[in-house]
């Protein structure tokens, strides 16, 4: 019967934050970087095929350099050009 309780019990509020393919909604102190990451990349949503891109993120281990980069991603999954002025988001 104890052990029943113990496995029931959780130190974690939300174990899936644990996962490496986490991606949390918010990245505090991070907007800042976020935005960069937009601007920079602006014209391959504006202009797609004008020119490449590349970024190299840099910092210390546990910054936060790999979940940047993957809530950019996600934020701009989809897009695949702009008709009108506006961003297209790609059919899948």
């Amino acid at each position: 019967m104890h052990q029943v309780k113990m496995r029931e019990f959780s130190v974690f509020k939300n174990e899936g934050a644990l996962d490496i393919n986490y991606i949390p909604p918010r990245l505090p102190h991070r907007e800042e970087e976020l935005a960069l990451l937009h601007q920079m990349f602006r014209f391959a949503v504006e202009r797609p095929g004008a020119m490449a891109q590349r970024v190299l993120v840099l910092g210390r281990i546990g910054t936060g350099k790999t979940v940047l980069t993957q809530k950019f991603g996600q934020e701009n999954r989809g897009y695949c050009g702009v008709q009108g002025g506006e961003p297209e988001v790609c059919s899948r």
